[in-house]
């Protein structure tokens, strides 16, 4: 599996809002439909946090459309 560290910045409310952010961007770094959000929330600097992100496993990517098959070489 791939992880991903990633760092938010910015004034967060909740814990919900970091997970969601983290869901998001991971989706965009990792190219890949959902991801998960590892249960490591490391407090960066004064307003960020580092979360680390890995694919879920199923394989499902966003370079491939519906009903797309993958080629075979």
């Amino acid at each position: 599996m791939v992880e991903k560290p990633l760092l938010i910045k910015g004034p967060l409310t909740d814990l919900s809002d970091l997970l969601r952010i983290a869901r998001v961007e991971g989706r965009k770094v990792l190219k890949v439909d959902k991801v998960i959000v590892k249960p490591v929330v490391i407090a960066y600097g004064n307003d960020g946090y580092m979360v680390v992100v890995e694919p879920d496993g199923s394989g499902c990517s966003k370079d491939l459309g519906v009903g797309e098959k993958k080629k075979e070489n």
